[in-house]
């Protein structure tokens, strides 16, 4: 899952089931024109750890802990743009604007399906009034 905030993204580790009860979760935080790994300790607050990357990033540059947490976030989450935008092919601020997009959307409740309007019985009424006054003479 992602996190956003006014100046950056964190693209998080999945937890897996034999993983549930750790408190302590690992990511990369992208921000413009760099980035570096992220850790949050019992739920908390994030935080940045390590040296900060230029963006585009030259993979093979990236120590091993740092490629190992993208690989899990990819494994994870195959459409995420993660790749894109470390890569530079997406900028930073179009990411932005596409993850606050996509948290909106979250939020929002489910649409309902449009329903007809209630049957008050007044149509079917005014229809049986008029025929019979048709019909009487």
């Amino acid at each position: 899952m992602d996190a956003v905030g006014s100046d950056y993204i964190d693209y998080w580790q999945s937890l897996y089931a034999a993983q549930s009860r750790l408190t302590t979760g690992f990511g990369i935080r992208v921000q413009d024109g760099r980035c570096s790994a992220v850790k949050r300790m019992d739920g908390g607050r994030s935080n940045v750890f390590g040296k900060a990357y230029q963006i585009p990033v030259q993979l093979e540059i990236l120590p091993t802990y740092l490629r190992m947490i993208i690989d899990s976030h990819l494994l994870s989450y195959p459409t995420s743009d993660l790749m894109d935008v470390l890569t530079g092919e997406k900028s930073f601020q179009y990411a932005s604007v596409a993850h606050m997009k996509m948290d909106e959307a979250a939020n929002l409740p489910a649409k309902c399906e449009e329903q007809p309007p209630p049957d008050d019985g007044l149509r079917t009424l005014r229809g049986t009034s008029l025929a019979r006054s048709q019909d009487t003479p």
